[in-house]
């Protein structure tokens, strides 16, 4: 997208991105696509570009007659076409990206490949991201297993304690950055490759503290782990499929947050906007997904 971003950037004076989701409600009917709208004026008198952007916008269908009239543009100024554009539409959300930005490592910087150490996660988008030490695989009818298609390993070095990565990519805080800057399908290398994390200026208490709700978070998730029954009709049959019910966690990775606050100097409005973004879908909407056959 860079080179369409260059294009983009060197053609027109202005630019508003409007970002819209596809769930609750999509903005063409009958179509599940994200969608991002460009207008763009140019004058010949004006030297740059001014990039004005929306938050990833969702909305449910009643909204639709008005979704236009109330869309809140964030002035961002100039952009390097090289960096990705955020979907952002307040200062709020400016300041902590800053924060992350400012942290010297991204999450592939511990990546070690080969390692034994490592963490689990599920591939494809949810209200919550699923990260863990394992995840349950399908139960098929002959009572063998399968892991689903999309589960990924990320493999750690091996001194990191991998229960630390696990509440950070389980925190609200990543949660908000993937959707700022994401596809919002998958959990790509991109999503880790843009997200800033500095393990070595980690107290020891802090590090103790992600490390034990890591664990807390994933006993949470075994004890409400729900079992259902799937009919892949035509392929693999009735299977017993796992889906974790991540809102009943919620307190937990809200005290996550709160333990990532300190380490990247979060004021409380912004660690009030994480804990509470975009509550009003997430919540009650916990479930993942199986895409199996």
């Amino acid at each position: 997208m860079a080179p369409l971003r260059q294009v983009l950037y060197s053609t027109y004076s202005n630019l508003w991105y409007n970002n819209y989701d596809t769930i609750p409600g999509t903005l063409f009917s009958g179509i599940v696509q994200r969608n991002t709208v460009v207008l763009a004026t140019k004058d010949a008198d004006e030297q740059g570009c001014r990039v004005y952007t929306t938050r990833n916008q969702k909305w449910y269908v009643s909204a639709r007659s008005y979704l236009f009239d109330i869309v809140p543009y964030m002035n961002i100024g100039s952009q390097s076409a090289k960096l990705l554009m955020p979907k952002v539409s307040t200062h709020i959300e400016l300041n902590i990206l800053a924060k992350v930005q400012a942290q010297r490592f991204a999450i592939t910087s511990y990546v070690q490949r080969g390692s034994n150490n490592t963490l689990v996660y599920k591939r494809r988008w949810s209200y919550f991201l699923l990260f863990a030490d394992e995840i349950e695989g399908i139960v098929l009818p002959d009572g063998s297993i399968r892991q689903q298609q999309d589960n990924k390993l990320l493999t750690l070095q091996s001194n990191l304690d991998r229960y630390v990565f696990i509440s950070l990519l389980s925190s609200g805080l990543f949660y908000f950055h993937y959707s700022v800057f994401s596809d919002f399908r998958h959990v790509n290398i991109g999503d880790f490759d843009a997200f800033a994390f500095d393990y070595a200026k980690l107290s020891d208490t802090t590090a103790h503290q992600l490390s034990q709700h890591g664990k807390k978070l994933m006993q949470s998730y075994a004890d409400n782990l729900e079992w259902r029954t799937c009919n892949y009709i035509g392929s693999i049959g009735e299977c017993q499929v796992p889906f974790y019910r991540q809102g009943a966690s919620k307190p937990i990775i809200d005290e996550i947050d709160r333990i990532l606050a300190k380490h990247y100097g979060f004021t409380d409005e912004e660690l009030d906007f994480i804990i509470n973004y975009d509550n009003k879908y997430r919540v009650g909407r916990d479930s993942i997904e199986s895409d199996e056959e």
